[in-house]
C-alpha cells in the first residue's frame, strides 16, 4: 500500500517522526513524545505563503511531501530532518492519491 511506485522513488528524505503525546511532559517539563519512526518523503526548500494551524497567513520556508501510512502526521509532532533540525511544523495538509492512500504536505518553519 502507499504511494503509486511512479512517485515512491522521488522521495529520498528520510524522515524521523515522533508522535506528540497529548498532556504527557518529561521530568524537565518539556512535552512528551512516543517513539519515533520513520517515513521516506521529499524535502523541498522553498519559500511559500500558506495558511497555519490558527488560519494565520505565514511563510513556510521548506516542505516535505510524504507517505503518511497508517499514521497520521499532527502539527504538534516533533520532526527530525536528514541535516538533524528540527524544525516546528506550521500545517499538515492531506490529500489521497489514485489508491486512496494518504499523502501529506507538510509545512515547516525553517
Amino acid at each position: 500500500m502507499g504511494l503509486n511506485t511512479a512517485v515512491k522513488h522521488l522521495f529520498r528524505d528520510s524522515i524521523r517522526i515522533e508522535p506528540y503525546n497529548a498532556g504527557q511532559v518529561d521530568v524537565e517539563g518539556n512535552p512528551a513524545y512516543a517513539s519515533s519512526y520513520f517515513r521516506n518523503g521529499r524535502l523541498v526548500r522553498k519559500p511559500m505563503m500558506i495558511r497555519d494551524t490558527e488560519g494565520r497567513e505565514v511563510v513556510s520556508m521548506s516542505r516535505i511531501f510524504i507517505d503518511e501510512g497508517a499514521r497520521q502526521i499532527d502539527p504538534q509532532d516533533r520532526i527530525t530532518l536528514p541535516d538533524g533540525s528540527q524544525p516546528s511544523i506550521m500545517a499538515v495538509f492531506r490529500a489521497t492519491d489514485a489508491g486512496g492512500e494518504f499523502v501529506a504536505t507538510i509545512f515547516l518553519e525553517g
